[in-house]
Order: structure tokens, then sequence, then C-alpha cells
């Protein structure tokens, strides 16, 4: 569980929670309902309870079924995919804040993944620090509560702009068609976590809408992330947008000793009234720095060829909402929420994603759980292919429902080996239901 490692930004949370009810008097007003939320407000501050909760029923065979008693086979789980509950709000029209606690469903237990202020009282620009993550792409900035799929598409897996951060600080600014954003942060890490990176990272976002009416949208964006690594692990792998209990993965490369880790995305979107395109492109580059080994002897060698890996690709997706369209906001650059609900959103995404390490990064064992699937070639690169198909239920703003089927291909994989007599699967197919329930 990670841990805050500035103490001041609770402190001013507190500050800010102790002055609302300080403020709280005959002169207010409140919401106790599902329709208008929970909570209160007076005098410019305001404070409200949010909550979420998606479970997920997962059925899925082949790859991400490898850990399980038979390798392979088809299996179903039930698992709680997110689950959060906080408060969030403004003191003094300019001062917003949240803390928010999210379930953790491998550990059983609840972490605080936001907990951030800021300032809004310039017209030019405004600040927030603190635990947030930094919208880096156009699905990526997307809410999960209103991402298209039940999983971000995978290129979101190979890049690292939506890590979780431990801290942060950024300044933000938009105008009538057109956001910006830059974030200084340092990233979260676990207990197991070993080398891990301690320097701060930069993160940049730029969007611009040409197009912009009550039935038209085009979207424009470029999000750019530098880890400023410190020679620190790197691991490059996805869980092919399959979530279950023994969480397989498909890792394709570690880089020890890094040196240079940096990404981009390029984002393109349209809405005409319920339709909507949306494709991203993306590209990262990790690279190794020699690395001098020591024999007994004495004797110090350096590697002839130090680890490095290029990663490329990205999705194109089509959906069309009945009798409404999806909300976009031009200060944060992305769609949200439906504008009517009740209503039904078909939709289809095809991904590709080419992993090319060398050798000296390539993972000899894939699977995070289980020995027996590796690569044909491990100097070759790996390509992924995957089409999802699904629908999405808006029944209410505070109830939705979608069911998600994912195909992906894997290229690289050896399918002459077997684990406990079954053929290694190059392939994954997965189908979710999910059921999500917010306040």
């Amino acid at each position: 569980m990670g841990v805050m490692k500035i103490n001041k930004y609770n402190l001013l949370l507190l500050f800010c929670f102790s002055s609302q009810v300080a403020n709280a008097n005959d002169d207010f007003s409140y919401s106790s309902n599902l329709k208008e939320g929970f909570g209160l407000s007076a005098y410019g501050s305001s404070i409200n309870l949010k909550g979420r909760l998606q479970y997920d029923v997962v059925n899925f065979k082949d790859y991400s079924a490898a850990s399980q008693d038979t390798p392979f086979k088809d299996s179903t789980n039930g698992i709680v995919r997110r689950g959060n509950i906080g408060v969030e709000g403004t003191l003094i029209n300019i001062l917003p804040y949240e803390v928010r606690l999210a379930y953790d469903r491998k550990e059983h237990s609840w972490d605080v993944d936001r907990a951030w202020a800021g300032f809004t009282g310039w017209q030019y620009a405004d600040f927030y620090f603190g635990r947030d993550k930094f919208g880096f792409g156009l699905e990526g900035a997307t809410s999960s509560s209103w991402a298209l799929a039940t999983e971000r598409p995978i290129m979101y897996d190979l890049t690292s702009g939506r890590d979780d951060i431990d801290y942060g600080y950024a300044v933000k600014t938009s105008g009538s068609n057109y956001s910006a954003g830059v974030q200084a942060a340092k990233l979260k890490y676990g207990i197991s976590d070993k080398n891990s990176n301690d320097n701060f990272g930069y993160y940049g976002r730029l969007t611009y809408a040409p197009v912009l009416s009550t039935n038209q949208v085009l979207h424009l964006g470029f999000s750019y992330h530098d880890a400023n690594p410190d020679k620190n692990d790197t691991k490059i792998s996805t869980r092919l947008e399959t979530r279950t209990r023994n969480d397989d993965k498909l890792r394709f490369a570690d880089v020890s000793n890094t040196t240079k880790d940096d990404e981009g995305i390029i984002e393109l979107g349209y809405q005409y009234e319920g339709l909507r395109l949306q494709s991203e492109y993306f590209y990262r580059t990790v690279k190794g720095a020699d690395i001098e080994t020591k024999t007994k002897k004495g004797m110090t060698t350096t590697t002839i060829d130090p680890q490095k890996v290029r990663l490329e690709g990205g999705y194109l997706q089509v959906s069309y909402l009945f009798d409404s369209s999806r909300r976009y906001s031009v200060a944060e650059g992305k769609w949200g929420k439906p504008n009517k609900f009740n209503t039904f959103e078909p939709f289809y995404r095809f991904e590709y994603s080419s992993i090319k390490p060398n050798k000296a990064a390539s993972k000899k064992q894939l699977n995070n759980n289980i020995n027996g699937v590796n690569a044909v070639d491990r100097d070759d690169k790996y390509v992924v292919k995957s089409s999802v198909l699904g629908v999405n239920y808006f029944y209410t703003e505070n109830l939705s429902f979608n069911v998600s089927y994912v195909h992906s291909h894997i290229s690289n994989i050896d399918t002459s080996k077997s684990i406990d007599g079954k053929s290694v699967k190059n392939s994954n197919d997965t189908l979710v239901a999910r059921a999500q329930f917010i306040f």
C-alpha cells in the first residue's frame, strides 16, 4: 500500500473540511438523493459525498487462463472491479479538493488513491497539488465510469502515463475550444516494488476542438510523458483487457538500469449527434544503460547490447448512442456521460500494438504466474491485434450496464510447447458483463 509522503496535503484538506463545518448554519442548501447527490453548500463552499461500485462477471479462456487449475480452460470469475468512496467540493469558490478511498481487490483493503487540493482564483491558469491522475490520452482522460468498454485499450497497459502517482504538481488552463496542462509527479510504488524511480516525471497535454457545436465535435490532441528514469526497473506487460482473480499478465520485457523512457499519444475524435469515432496512436521508447558487473577475480565487464524496447500502435473505435450524445468537456478535453439516459450504445474497437524488445530485455517466461509460455524468437517483435465488440446500457446516471467481448491474437508465442499436457495458446477470448452503480 502506498503512503503519501507530504503531510501538508492532509493538513490542508483537513482545514478545508473544518472550515466548511464552521460555515454551515441556517443559510445553506443541501441534497440527499441519488438524482441530485449527497452534499451541502454554504457561503461559496461545498462538500459532496461520492461513491462507485463496479462488479464484473468475467468469462475467459486461452492465454488469460494459463494459470488456472486446468491451463487455458474456459473459466469464470466474479470480481469487484472498482469500489470508491470519498468527498469532494470547493472552499470559498476557488479552492477545489477531493479525498477518495479505493478498494484493493487483491489485498481486500482500502487505500487513499486521491487526495488533492487546488487554486482556481487566477484567470489565466489553475493550480493543483497532491495525489491525482493526469489526463494522459483521450481514452485515458475519460473517467472509467464512462469509458466506452469495460477496459481501456491495451495501449494504456503498454504506456505509463496513467500509472498511479504518489504526489505531484499540476498547472492547467483552457479557453473556448482548447485546453492545456502540465504536471510534475512522483510515481506511487508498493512495498514489494524493487529499484523504483524516485525522480519526478513530466507530463503534458494539449487539446483543440476546431469544430464545437451542440451536435458536432472534432477533437485533436497530443499527450506526452517523460518518466525521467532513475536507473530504475521498467516492466512492459498487458492483461489483454482481462481482469481475473489470478491476474495473468503477458510480460514482454524488463529493462533494468533505465536511462530513457518517454512516450506520446496523438488523439483524434469526432462526434456527430449519437455517432462517435475515436482513434489514438502511441509510441514509447525505453532504454537501459550499459550494465557493468564484476567477477570474483575483480574483472569488470560491460554489456555489449543494453536493454531496449520500442513500442507503437493504436486503435480505432466507433460507437452510436441512440437518442442521445456524449457530453464533451473543453476544459478537460474529453467525452463523458450521455446527455440523456435510458439509452443503448453499441460499439466496436480494433487495436494494434507492436512491442519490439531486443533479446537482452525480452522476458524468457512471458506469463507472470506460470512457467512454460515462451517466445518463438526473443529477438523478434510481438504484435497484439484485438477486436472489442460490446454495448452499453445507461439506465440512469446512477445505474448502467456493459457487455464486452474481447478477442486478441499475439504473434511470436511458441504454441509447440505445452503446460500440464495442454498446448500453449497465442490467443485470448474474454466476455465481460459489468453492473455499475455510482452516486
